[in-house]
Protein backbone atom coordinates (compact mmCIF):
# COMPACT_ATOMS: atom_id res chain seq x y z
CA UNK A 1 0.00 0.00 0.00
CA UNK A 2 1.24 3.49 -0.75
CA UNK A 3 2.29 5.38 2.38
CA UNK A 4 0.43 8.51 1.26
CA UNK A 5 -2.85 6.56 1.43
CA UNK A 6 -2.51 5.28 5.01
CA UNK A 7 -5.60 5.75 7.14
CA UNK A 8 -4.52 8.96 8.81
CA UNK A 9 -5.72 12.50 8.10
CA UNK A 10 -2.80 13.25 5.80
CA UNK A 11 -3.29 9.97 3.96
CA UNK A 12 -7.01 10.63 3.56
CA UNK A 13 -6.24 14.12 2.27
CA UNK A 14 -3.79 12.58 -0.19
CA UNK A 15 -6.43 10.05 -1.29
CA UNK A 16 -8.93 12.87 -1.79
CA UNK A 17 -6.36 14.82 -3.82
CA UNK A 18 -5.59 11.80 -6.01
CA UNK A 19 -9.29 11.16 -6.50
CA UNK A 20 -9.88 14.79 -7.44
CA UNK A 21 -7.10 14.61 -10.02
CA UNK A 22 -8.85 11.58 -11.49
CA UNK A 23 -12.17 13.39 -11.44
CA UNK A 24 -13.61 11.15 -8.74
CA UNK A 25 -15.76 12.20 -5.81
CA UNK A 26 -14.93 10.17 -2.69
CA UNK A 27 -18.39 10.71 -1.24
CA UNK A 28 -19.94 9.31 -4.42
CA UNK A 29 -17.52 6.38 -4.35
CA UNK A 30 -18.30 5.70 -0.69
CA UNK A 31 -22.04 5.83 -1.42
CA UNK A 32 -21.57 3.44 -4.36
CA UNK A 33 -19.57 1.05 -2.19
CA UNK A 34 -22.23 1.08 0.54
CA UNK A 35 -24.85 0.37 -2.11
CA UNK A 36 -22.75 -2.48 -3.51
CA UNK A 37 -22.39 -3.95 -0.01
CA UNK A 38 -26.17 -3.87 0.43
CA UNK A 39 -26.61 -5.50 -2.99
CA UNK A 40 -24.19 -8.26 -1.98
CA UNK A 41 -26.06 -8.79 1.27
CA UNK A 42 -29.34 -9.08 -0.63
CA UNK A 43 -27.80 -11.60 -3.02
CA UNK A 44 -26.59 -13.53 0.02
CA UNK A 45 -30.11 -13.56 1.49
CA UNK A 46 -31.56 -14.80 -1.81
CA UNK A 47 -28.93 -17.53 -2.12
CA UNK A 48 -29.52 -18.59 1.50
CA UNK A 49 -33.26 -18.79 0.81
CA UNK A 50 -32.65 -20.88 -2.30
CA UNK A 51 -30.36 -23.20 -0.32
CA UNK A 52 -33.10 -23.66 2.28
CA UNK A 53 -35.56 -24.57 -0.46
CA UNK A 54 -33.14 -27.08 -1.97
CA UNK A 55 -32.68 -28.65 1.47
CA UNK A 56 -36.45 -28.89 1.91
CA UNK A 57 -36.87 -30.40 -1.56
CA UNK A 58 -34.14 -32.94 -0.79
CA UNK A 59 -35.91 -33.96 2.41
CA UNK A 60 -39.22 -34.36 0.57
CA UNK A 61 -37.54 -36.40 -2.17
CA UNK A 62 -36.02 -38.71 0.45
CA UNK A 63 -39.41 -39.18 2.10
CA UNK A 64 -41.04 -39.98 -1.24
CA UNK A 65 -38.25 -42.41 -2.11
CA UNK A 66 -38.64 -44.16 1.26
CA UNK A 67 -42.41 -44.41 0.75
CA UNK A 68 -41.85 -45.86 -2.72
CA UNK A 69 -39.46 -48.49 -1.33
CA UNK A 70 -42.00 -49.42 1.34
CA UNK A 71 -44.76 -49.66 -1.27
CA UNK A 72 -42.57 -51.90 -3.43
CA UNK A 73 -41.84 -54.17 -0.49
CA UNK A 74 -45.52 -54.33 0.42
CA UNK A 75 -46.48 -55.13 -3.18
CA UNK A 76 -43.82 -57.83 -3.37
CA UNK A 77 -45.12 -59.44 -0.18
CA UNK A 78 -48.70 -59.26 -1.43
CA UNK A 79 -47.80 -60.99 -4.71
CA UNK A 80 -46.11 -63.97 -3.05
Amino acid sequence: MRPDLDLDPDGLDAAAAHAAVLGLDLEDLARDLRSAVEDCREVGRVVAGAADEVTTATDVFRQVAASARHAEADAARALR
